[in-house]
């Protein structure tokens, strides 16, 4: 089975599951595919003719050493056997070595210590304050092995016991032409803190040698640096070490808001075990993503963001089988260009009006610019409004299927578009 496009073009495509539920059989499928911005594009499943014959790959006679390496056109990222830690990140275009030289990226278990400056505070509620590391310990007696690999994603498996009574399976993956190295993680988390002990927390620390101790943390309808400090920083969803023209090193966690960076490194907090007022509050199952990622100098704020919202988004597929419709095989909604301006929300009006919709635009860069908004249906109307969506000054310029508005620097904009019936 294999992924094709309705004109018939064939794509890298590859069977990552098969299996049965209640007696029916399954076939998962992962395809390269693209859509229009904020739209939609139709593929079809089908058999493809085999070109070649098969190439068995596990010969029982022959013996090899076990290597661990993901590797595509862009990166090529190698892990250590004995812990699971990824030793080596290679950049081929420049052949710059992304880990430096004896550092590791992996899992580790940390205890938290109790003693935090709090002013007026006289200690307790783990679960408000956060605190220094007072003991790392990475993950021993590891279990590795790669997974069936194919034309769009490697894989590799990850399998060990941590802490008191702990373990986790983490599943590796880099995709054809990405930057980005993906963890999956199914966590049995059964550690305990207590006064006196300390916090347990589980983490994943990315060294690098990119930053000059300043990271860049996303918030809400912008940026903001920061210097690295031995403490939890929230950003909105991922930090950055580097940037500014040169290299950088991206790390991103879905759903987790807990970063360290300085010294040298940058960590994101996984489960963290705090023992007050709930003395048990994250005991059982966890499934956890992230991704630390590559990103190639010269490039705008803006364009780290949609890196990570590409990893955070990722295409919705629907199955279904052929039928009769009027909507074409292939539809863009809406796509944004002209600047560094990013696309923060596209929503219906909360006046009832079905006809209306609203759409929230920032600029990330602090530069007056023009952004230009394509929008795949007619617009009868455009006009500007505040965040309460009520009529506001500003100016937008409707086209044929476009409107391009001014933004100044740092700007948080809203439009209100009327749609034509």
């Amino acid at each position: 089975l294999c992924v094709r496009t309705p004109d018939g073009v064939w794509l890298p495509s590859q069977v990552v599951e098969k299996g049965r539920f209640w007696d029916h059989r399954f076939v998962r499928l992962l395809a390269q595919v693209k859509a229009p911005a904020c739209g939609s594009a139709v593929y079809l499943v089908g058999e493809k003719p085999v070109e070649t014959g098969c190439v068995f790959r596990n010969n029982m006679q022959v013996q090899t050493p076990d290597k661990f390496v993901l590797e595509n056109g862009k990166l090529r990222a190698e892990f250590s056997p004995a812990d699971g830690a990824l030793v080596s990140l290679l950049e081929k275009k420049s052949g710059r070595e992304l880990i430096p030289a004896g550092k590791r990226a992996g899992f580790a278990l940390a205890m938290e210590a109790d003693w935090k400056e709090v002013t007026g505070w006289d200690g307790g509620m783990s679960a408000w304050f956060t605190g220094r590391h007072k003991s790392e310990t990475p993950l021993g007696n590891v279990e590795m092995r790669m997974l069936p690999g194919g034309a769009v994603r490697q894989r590799l498996e990850l399998k060990a016991p941590f802490g008191t009574a702990s373990s986790l399976r983490a599943e590796i993956f880099l995709d054809r032409e990405s930057e980005a190295i993906q963890y999956r993680v199914s966590c049995d988390w059964r550690e305990f803190g207590g006064e006196g002990t300390g916090t347990p927390c589980l983490f994943f620390t990315l060294p690098e040698e990119l930053s000059g101790n300043q990271y860049l943390f996303d918030v809400p309808f912008g940026f903001v640096q920061r210097e690295g400090r031995e403490m939890d920083l929230p950003p909105s969803r991922f930090i950055l070490a580097g940037g500014d023209g040169a290299d950088a090193l991206l790390l991103t966690a879905q759903s987790k808001y807990g970063y360290r960076c300085g010294n040298g490194r940058m960590a994101v907090t996984l489960i963290r075990g705090a023992y007050e007022p709930d003395p048990t509050p994250e005991i059982g199952k966890h499934e956890i993503a992230f991704a630390l990622m590559h990103a190639a100098g010269g490039q705008s704020r803006a364009a780290y963001s949609r890196m990570v919202q590409e990893y955070e988004q990722p295409l919705l597929a629907v199955s279904g089988r052929p039928h009769p419709g009027t909507l074409p095989a292939e539809g863009m909604f809406l796509e944004l260009s002209g600047g560094p301006v990013l696309l923060s929300a596209v929503k219906g009006g909360e006046d009832g009006d079905p006809d209306a919709l609203f759409v929230r635009l920032y600029e990330t860069e602090g530069q007056a610019c023009e952004a230009v908004l394509r929008c795949g249906f007619d617009a009868a109307a455009v006009s500007c409004a505040d965040t309460l969506e009520q009529p506001a000054e500003g100016t937008a310029v409707l086209g044929q299927r476009q409107i391009r508005v001014p933004m100044q620097p740092y700007q948080v904009l809203n439009l209100r578009i009327q749609v034509k019936k």
